[in-house]
């Protein structure tokens, strides 16, 4: 943990020392590379490479594989990769299509999403859309924007002007597709992240997958991926392994789950951005006290003109959570939890 924070702290330096070059001409001391944890980090070997430049410091080639990052994390990438001289515009392009969903493959502690909304706009700007990075952004989004590439996009690209809006794209990072009622963007990779995204308009499940209980502490959320892509793990109890199998034609997820005990109870969770919930006569609203734990039932998510029904075809148990809908749980409203009967291991959800 505290290697891994100091790398954290590492970046951050790379970041400022960079900026300050780029932005006001200040000198960037050798020293600041001289640390044992420039390979942790993708984003902070290519800001080591760059500052290398201006240091004569010899470093080694950057590595081909980019690793489990999150989309902030993907964006920058693609930009600074270019800027190094590598194909970051062959990841930028790969990324467009997922930039609606900034919350992607991200873990809850180290989601920020100001940056992650900075570094989308960063790259979808490289590829000729408007733009406006907010006044208090950090100057390192400012220093990316004044050394922004111009990357074309082929006319097989564009559609009405629009970056591959309501088209299907399928890569190693995931899919994005539009069902009748909601719009699904699956990850394929993970280590302690979400499956995806779902939104119906102003609606969105900015995060789903297995947890771990007790449902208050995110760091039993999210998935394990591994070499084979039809099964995942849970992250927090990687002897218990899944299949989601998504029917967008039907607007539904089956998940089936291997290894669960009744020892270790373990839910499928959404985390909601919603104004309020329905259940039965009931209403819940964030930031509140009020919370059921009972009986599945199907839940009605609205926010402004909008709404998404949520219900598990498989009985079993419910927990409805208000959050603060701020800066923890992907800035969610609602935890959502359907519990996965150790016997039956498996849920059906359908969205409407």
């Amino acid at each position: 943990m505290a290697f891994a924070q100091n790398a954290d702290r590492y970046l951050l330096q790379l970041r400022s020392a960079w900026a300050a070059k780029i932005l006001s001409g200040k000198k960037i001391e050798a020293e600041s590379l001289r640390r044992p944890f420039r390979g942790q980090h993708p984003v902070a070997e290519v800001l080591s490479s760059l500052i290398a430049r201006e240091t004569e410091v010899d470093v080694p080639p950057l590595r081909e594989e980019v690793g489990l990052l999150s989309l902030g994390d993907l964006c920058q990438l693609a930009i600074l990769r270019d800027l190094a001289g590598e194909d970051g515009e062959i990841l930028g392009k790969s990324l467009l299509p997922f930039c609606p969903f900034p919350t992607l493959w991200s873990r809850e502690s180290q989601y920020n999403g100001k940056e992650a909304e900075a570094s989308i706009d960063l790259v979808q700007a490289a590829f000729g859309k408007d733009f406006a990075l907010s006044a208090d952004v950090d100057p390192y989004f400012l220093a990316l924007e004044k050394r922004l590439p111009n990357w074309r996009r082929s006319s097989s690209d564009r559609k009405g002007g629009e970056l591959f809006e309501g088209k299907e794209i399928a890569s190693r990072l995931g899919l994005v597709k539009n069902g009748n009622v909601a719009t699904y963007a699956l990850a394929f990779k993970g280590k302690g992240t979400s499956l995806g995204v779902i939104r119906a308009g102003s609606v969105e499940i900015s995060a789903f997958g297995p947890q771990v209980h007790p449902l208050n502490d995110p760091h039993l959320f999210g998935i394990y991926t591994s070499d084979d892509p039809s099964w995942m793990a849970v992250n927090a109890e990687k002897e218990v392994w899944f299949q989601l199998i998504p029917s967008f034609e039907t607007d539904t997820i089956d998940v089936r789950f291997i290894g669960i005990s009744p020892q270790v109870p373990i839910s499928f969770v959404f985390y909601v951005k919603a104004d309020f919930v329905r259940l039965d006569q009931d209403v819940y609203f964030p930031k509140s006290l009020r919370r059921y734990g009972g009986d599945a039932k199907r839940l009605i998510l609205e926010k402004g003109n909008h709404c998404l029904s949520i219900e598990n075809r498989y009985p079993g148990s419910l927990e409805l959570i208000p959050l603060a809908g701020e800066k923890c749980f992907w800035g969610a409203d609602f935890l959502i939890g359907f519990q996965i009967p150790s016997h039956e291991g498996r849920a059906l959800f359908h969205f409407s």
